[in-house]
């Protein structure tokens, strides 16, 4: 049952966290350039890096150019955001444990988990009426992706500050 909701899950999700953190996005373009060497466990399909790399490709084979920006969102917009917030906390959720289980990710799961829980406070204020808590919940999300695309620099992890 599991691999059938990830399977169906995962195409929204995808396209869900392209439109809320992809480089279309100005307001989410929060990512930074990394060091040019690779973390020792980027060849490993179990390194943070890599992990990051798998997640990146997957987005990147689905993402739409975003319609508007979330960040500017309004009661009327809340809905269609609303629909796709679900699907992509999954998928985060998803990466997080998978962050959580690589051997050289220490670094970079705190952090992590903010953004995951910062998404997530974002998904709950999507599906109320009022605007201006998700603007909030949406600058607090940007804000936890900005201090993960730093560790993943300090880290280096190239594919995880992109």
């Amino acid at each position: 049952m599991r691999s059938i909701v990830l399977k169906l899950a995962l195409p929204v999700l995808v396209v869900g966290l392209a439109a809320c953190g992809s480089s279309n996005n100005t307001t989410t373009n929060t990512r930074t350039a990394a060091a040019a060497t690779p973390s020792a466990a980027a060849g490993s399909t179990n390194g943070a890096d890599a992990i990051c790399a798998t997640y990146n490709t997957q987005i990147n084979a689905v993402r739409p150019t975003p319609a508007a920006d979330p960040s500017t969102a309004d009661a009327a917009t809340l809905p269609s955001i609303a629909m796709w917030i679900d699907p992509v906390l999954i998928m985060a959720m998803q990466e997080q444990q998978a962050l959580g289980a690589a051997p050289d990710a220490g670094s970079l799961n705190a952090s992590f988990a903010d953004v995951v829980t910062t998404f997530h406070e974002a998904g709950i204020a999507a599906k109320g009426t009022d605007d201006a808590a998700f603007q909030t919940a949406w600058a607090n999300f940007i804000a936890a992706q900005k201090t993960f695309f730093t560790a993943a620099t300090a880290g280096n992890f190239p594919n995880c500050a992109k």
